[in-house]
């Protein structure tokens, strides 16, 4: 399956690589959801959720407003309201993207709020409510990724 990127998504996801090289950060970046969804089915879209594997959303923010010298929208993890994630908001190129750690969740027995923790991409993908909802787009390698196995099948069904 192929993604065809617009100019704008080209340039967002450029300065993310080189952000990611200039400061050795090692990082994957794997855009979620929706966006997938609809480039693959040839649509535009602007909803770009930005996965992280290796730090918060916040914590890659600094590194980007450092880079374009302005801040973004940081949204603190409030677990007493059930909001577990740290995550930033931020325009890019007339972009609006939100940057957020891949995650995995389990549940205590004591609680319906699940406990959430930085996960892999197979444990992201297998937490999301639909197969088509849990394809990647990796930014790093130009690649969609499908780690259920069963996003692209579902896809091309539509």
């Amino acid at each position: 399956m192929r993604i065809t990127l617009n100019p704008t998504e080209r340039k967002i996801f450029d300065l993310l690589l080189s952000i990611n090289q200039k400061h050795n950060l090692g990082l994957t970046f794997r855009v979620a959801g929706g966006w997938v969804r609809d480039k693959a089915l040839g649509k535009e879209s602007d909803d770009i959720d930005i996965a992280l594997d290796k730090m918060t959303g916040a914590q890659f923010g600094q590194y980007l407003q450092q880079e374009v010298g302005r801040a973004g929208n940081v949204i603190k993890a409030n677990p007493e309201q059930s909001k577990h994630l740290e995550t930033m908001t931020i325009n890019l190129h007339g972009q609006d993207i939100d940057f957020v750690n891949l995650r995995s969740e389990r549940y205590d027995t004591s609680s319906r709020i699940p406990v959430m923790q930085i996960g892999t991409p197979q444990e992201d993908a297998e937490r999301r409510d639909l197969t088509i909802n849990s394809l990647f787009y990796n930014v790093n390698t130009g690649q969609v990724e499908d780690f259920t196995g069963k996003g692209v099948q579902d896809l091309q069904t539509m």
